[in-house]
Order: C-alpha cells, then sequence, then structure tokens
C-alpha cells in the first residue's frame, strides 16, 4: 500500500481503497493504528464495503469506518451489494428496486451529519438495473 501511494502522488493520481467494514478489528503489520486507520492515512479516499441489505444494519456497520475518516481527516464511501454472493443478509440481489431506493435514501440521511462521509457506492452496475 504504502508503494502504491508514494508511486502515485508521484504521477500527480488520486489515491483511493476498498476496505471491508471490519478492517478496524485487524492490526496493522508496520504500525500501532487498526488497518482502517493505518489504510486512511496512505490514500485520499476509502470506500467501505459495508454491504447488508437494510438502512439500519448498514448504519450500524459503518460507524466506525466513518469515525476513523472523520478521525484522519479522510472522504469515506458506504457501499452496497446488488449482486448474488449467496447471502440475502448482504445484497440487494432478488430485493426490489424499490427497498435499495428507499434504503439508500436512509442511509444517506443516516450518515450525513459526518463529515467524513462522501457518499454511496453501489456494486455494479450490472446488478442494479437488474433489480426486480
Amino acid at each position: 500500500m504504502s508503494t502504491v501511494a508514494t508511486f502515485s502522488r508521484r504521477l500527480g493520481l488520486t489515491v483511493a481503497a476498498d476496505l471491508p467494514f471490519w478492517a478496524n478489528e485487524i492490526q496493522s503489520a508496520s504500525s500501532t493504528a487498526k488497518m482502517d486507520r493505518w489504510t486512511l492515512g496512505l490514500v485520499d479516499s476509502a470506500t467501505f464495503m459495508t454491504y447488508r441489505s437494510d438502512a439500519a444494519q448498514v448504519l450500524d456497520i459503518a460507524s466506525a469506518a466513518l469515525a476513523a475518516g472523520q478521525a484522519e481527516g479522510k472522504p469515506v464511501w458506504l457501499a452496497v451489494e446488488t449482486t448474488d454472493i449467496g447471502d440475502s443478509r448482504l445484497s440487494y440481489f432478488g430485493k426490489p428496486a424499490s427497498k435499495l431506493a428507499a434504503d439508500l435514501v436512509t442511509v444517506q440521511a443516516g450518515a450525513q451529519g459526518h463529515a467524513s462521509f462522501a457518499g454511496i457506492a453501489v456494486h455494479d452496475s450490472i446488478g442494479w438495473p437488474a433489480l426486480k
């Protein structure tokens, strides 16, 4: 990560990372920081894979990511899943598009109070329009 960040910055490129929401539970190998904070210290922004199929659950598991982003002064995106990953609790796959739309509004409203909240990422451009 350090090499990628250094190289990218030399080229004037923005550096971003996708992280699991539980990155705050992993100890960084090269510092005393947890993986979420360590990574946020290197990148310009991060998307946390807050994959749940319910707005309240997305917001619940996003709290640590939003706090880490705020502590590091970095924008954080929250991601939802729309493809079939084999677990209906983690993906909107098979659910009505109206459920996803309503939940995105709820997540936006619930997260916008965090200075680190940058927006919502939807995975992916094939799964989303395929919802019922």
